[in-house]
This record gives structure tokens, C-alpha cells and sequence, in this order.
């Protein structure tokens, strides 16, 4: 019996070396050091009748427990916990074991449109554009009240060329939620490539009032109201941006707008 709790703490330490130091490893090896303690405190018990009949119940008891806690380690194989999982490979670019992971999970349930928008977003990572649309398509088929689901429609079509799509999806995205600041960046950028100032000017005044510290929205702007001639609007967006850019990443850009601007601001014409 003493060499069985010798292997079984030997085996709980091993599992911790190998699989971390997590609460329920620790634990493992807490009972198993209380199990050989146990046994070896029985094994100097003078009643031998109690000793045949406590060290078998106690092995029982031990096994029982760890079975209902650890059997197989459930709290792990849990369907959100590997859901979770495949988003935190996908953020570390580990794609192919998120495309298993995924894989495994959409045969448990394809039904789940959250592990559609996953594999999307997953492919569209990897500029997989056509089979990211299907996968999309599915999550919009199973849940077509998700924003998030919509803006990745919009931001597969963006990038795989289909202008006028992901206009239209990233409007439908600020109509049903009109907070979110780059469906109104990405729309007047698409205006802007599309010479629609006016659109343009509407979308970027929304995207800076939700991010009014973001250098790079006057910045368009002011190129919009460069494209009506409207040099004063031009000029208040630019120095607005420069005070803005506080680590200077657009200080070449905004010097070289100032001087298509100035020469038609505050002076004298004579």
C-alpha cells in the first residue's frame, strides 16, 4: 500500500511539472501527500482488523474524489473554455491548431454561430477572403442581429476588393449601432477613394466626436475640405491634428497639407 501512495505522489508531481501549477494539480498533490502520511500512520497502527479495513476505504474515498473533480479535467474540455482557447490561438497567430480546435468544435455543434464568426475571422487573418466569407455567411445565417458578425462581412469585402459590398455592410453595421468608431472610419475612407466628400466629411465628424484625440480623422478631414476648397475647415483640421500627434507620426503629412492650405488662409490679398 506504501508503494502504491509512493507512485500515486510521484505521478501528481509529475502532472504538475508537466501541466503547471494550476489549483487542481496542487491539490492533487496535497492529497496524495495526506494519503502516504495516512498509510504510514496506519501501517503503525497495533489493530490490524482497522488497518485492512481503513487503507482500501481510503484508497476508494481517494479515487472517488478525484474522479468527481478531475475526471477529465472537465472544467478544461469544457465546449466555452476551448472556444476560448481557439480566440486566444488565433490572437497569437497560431492558426493551425485554432483551425483544429474550431474544426473540433463546429462538429460538436455546428449550430454555434459564434464558432462561424471564429473560423471568419480566423481566415480572414490569414487572408483566406473566400473561405472567411463562407464561414461568415453561416454566422450571419444562424445570427443576423450580430454587429460583430456584420463587421467582419464589411472588413472581407473591404479587403478582398468588393468596394460598394463593404460600404453597404459597414453602413448597416452604423445603422444598427452607431458608436462604433471604425465602421465610421472605414466608411469615410471608402467615400473619400469614392470622391464622395460630402458622405466622407459626415462619416469622419462621427469617427471624431467618438475619438476626438485621433490625429489621423483630422487629417482626412482636412483633405475633404482641401477637395470643397474650403481652406479654413482645411487649416482648423490640420493644426487640430498637430496638437494631436504628440509622438509626431504624422508630422510630414500634416506639413505637407499646411502648405497646399496656407497660402489661401489668413492673408492679405492684394
Amino acid at each position: 500500500m506504501m508503494g502504491i501512495a509512493l507512485l500515486l505522489l510521484l505521478a501528481s508531481l509529475l502532472n504538475v511539472l508537466f501541466h503547471g501549477f494550476v489549483i487542481h494539480n496542487i491539490l492533487l498533490v496535497v492529497i496524495s501527500a495526506a494519503l502516504l502520511l495516512y498509510v504510514l500512520f496506519m501501517a503503525k497502527a497495533q489493530n490490524n482488523t482497522l488497518r485492512k479495513i481503513a487503507i482500501p476505504a481510503v484508497f476508494i474515498l481517494f479515487f472517488l474524489f478525484t474522479g468527481l473533480i478531475f475526471n477529465p479535467f472537465k472544467e478544461e474540455r469544457s465546449f466555452a473554455a476551448r472556444y476560448n482557447k481557439s480566440i486566444d490561438q488565433i490572437s497569437k497567430q497560431d492558426y493551425e491548431k485554432a483551425i483544429d480546435l474550431l474544426d473540433e468544435l463546429e462538429k460538436e455543434d455546428p449550430t454555434d454561430d459564434q464558432v462561424a464568426l471564429a473560423q471568419g475571422i480566423l481566415f480572414l487573418r490569414m487572408s483566406g477572403y473566400d473561405t472567411s466569407w463562407n464561414y461568415l455567411s453561416k454566422a450571419y445565417n444562424l445570427n443576423p442581429y450580430d454587429i460583430n458578425i456584420m463587421y467582419n462581412m464589411a472588413i472581407n469585402r473591404y479587403h478582398r476588393g468588393n468596394i460598394n459590398d463593404a460600404r453597404t455592410y459597414f453602413q448597416r453595421v452604423i445603422d444598427a449601432a452607431p458608436g462604433i468608431l471604425k465602421a465610421h472610419v472605414y466608411a469615410g475612407t471608402i467615400s473619400m477613394e469614392a470622391n464622395e466628400y460630402k458622405k466622407a466629411i459626415y462619416h469622419l465628424e462621427n469617427a471624431s466626436f467618438l475619438a476626438p484625440e485621433a490625429a489621423a480623422i483630422n487629417i482626412y478631414l482636412a483633405k475633404c475640405h482641401i477637395q470643397f476648397m474650403d481652406y479654413e475647415k482645411a487649416m482648423e483640421n490640420l493644426n487640430s491634428a498637430r496638437a494631436k500627434d504628440t509622438k509626431k507620426y504624422y508630422t510630414k503629412e500634416i506639413e505637407s497639407l499646411m502648405k497646399i492650405v496656407e497660402p489661401y488662409t489668413g492673408g492679405d490679398v492684394r
